[in-house]
């Protein structure tokens, strides 16, 4: 999902980080990462604030946080998706229907569903993203 919203870091920190997203063990501390989002100009400015905790070939994982009413607009993925509500609640819009997922309950979504999110109120949230690979006939297996 290219169009997720990250934190404008290009610092040799930043960087630094970035090298270690597809460690094979990451420990993470999803409260301190939230209120790093929440600190960040980039969730005053806009709303929203995002950061990939883990990236590798089959697995992506971002952390989101939204002020209330802000919103994702409409995109989709050729990946399976799942949205894990930690704080909050957010609407996610389908064709034909929307779901309010609340905190501690997760919605997984089948590739190339266009989709949007919506915070009903302060939230913050787990997309994870399941890439795999298309074996011939369009089947697609994971890695």
């Amino acid at each position: 999902m290219s169009d997720v919203p990250t934190t404008g870091h290009d610092t040799p920190e930043a960087e630094d980080r970035s090298r270690h997203l597809g460690e094979p063990v990451r420990e993470i501390d999803l409260a301190r990462e939230a209120r790093e989002l929440r600190e960040d100009e980039t969730w005053q400015r806009e709303g929203h604030n995002a950061k990939t905790l883990v990236k590798n070939d089959s697995l992506r994982i971002v952390l989101i946080d939204m002020h209330q009413g802000a919103r994702l607009g409409e995109h989709q993925t050729d990946s399976r998706i799942s949205i894990q509500v930690l704080t909050g609640k957010v609407s996610v819009r389908l064709p034909g229907k929307s779901h309010a997922v609340a905190a501690g309950q997760l919605l997984a979504v089948d590739e190339s569903l266009p989709h949007d999110v919506e915070a009903l109120e302060p939230s913050t949230f787990l997309l994870t993203i399941a890439r795999g690979t298309r074996q011939p006939g369009g089947r697609r297996e994971p890695h």
